[in-house]
Protein backbone atom coordinates (compact mmCIF):
# COMPACT_ATOMS: atom_id res chain seq x y z
CA UNK A 1 0.00 0.00 0.00
CA UNK A 2 2.71 2.57 0.80
CA UNK A 3 4.05 2.00 -2.90
CA UNK A 4 0.71 2.94 -3.86
CA UNK A 5 0.42 5.68 -2.41
CA UNK A 6 3.85 6.66 -3.31
CA UNK A 7 2.32 6.73 -7.37
CA UNK A 8 4.56 3.85 -8.32
CA UNK A 9 3.38 2.44 -11.18
CA UNK A 10 2.43 -1.42 -10.84
CA UNK A 11 4.99 -2.19 -13.64
CA UNK A 12 7.70 -0.29 -10.89
CA UNK A 13 6.51 -2.49 -7.58
CA UNK A 14 6.61 -5.21 -9.95
CA UNK A 15 10.24 -5.04 -10.35
CA UNK A 16 10.94 -3.47 -7.17
CA UNK A 17 9.85 -6.63 -5.09
CA UNK A 18 10.32 -9.06 -7.67
CA UNK A 19 7.12 -10.52 -8.58
CA UNK A 20 5.04 -10.25 -11.68
CA UNK A 21 2.96 -7.20 -12.47
CA UNK A 22 -0.04 -9.37 -11.85
CA UNK A 23 0.48 -10.15 -8.63
CA UNK A 24 0.78 -6.60 -7.83
CA UNK A 25 -2.53 -5.95 -10.02
CA UNK A 26 -4.50 -8.26 -7.27
CA UNK A 27 -2.31 -7.24 -4.30
CA UNK A 28 -3.73 -3.51 -5.55
CA UNK A 29 -7.42 -4.90 -6.11
CA UNK A 30 -7.70 -6.41 -2.69
CA UNK A 31 -6.08 -3.66 -0.62
CA UNK A 32 -8.50 -1.24 -2.49
CA UNK A 33 -11.62 -3.67 -1.30
CA UNK A 34 -10.32 -3.79 1.97
CA UNK A 35 -10.19 -0.40 3.35
CA UNK A 36 -13.22 -0.25 1.47
CA UNK A 37 -12.70 2.34 -1.62
CA UNK A 38 -12.25 2.31 -5.56
CA UNK A 39 -10.45 5.49 -5.76
CA UNK A 40 -6.52 5.83 -5.09
CA UNK A 41 -7.46 9.58 -4.49
CA UNK A 42 -9.42 8.36 -2.00
CA UNK A 43 -7.28 5.86 -0.23
CA UNK A 44 -4.75 8.52 -0.17
CA UNK A 45 -7.03 10.60 1.82
CA UNK A 46 -7.44 8.38 4.37
CA UNK A 47 -4.25 6.94 4.80
CA UNK A 48 -3.15 10.91 5.31
CA UNK A 49 -6.20 11.41 7.64
CA UNK A 50 -5.00 8.45 10.03
CA UNK A 51 -1.53 9.52 10.07
CA UNK A 52 -2.64 13.00 11.08
CA UNK A 53 -4.37 11.45 13.75
CA UNK A 54 -0.56 9.53 14.97
CA UNK A 55 1.34 12.38 14.88
CA UNK A 56 -1.28 14.87 16.76
CA UNK A 57 -0.74 12.00 19.87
Amino acid sequence: MDRMIEGQANKVIAIELEISQRTVEIHRSRVMHKMGTHSLAHLVRMVLSVKNLIDAR
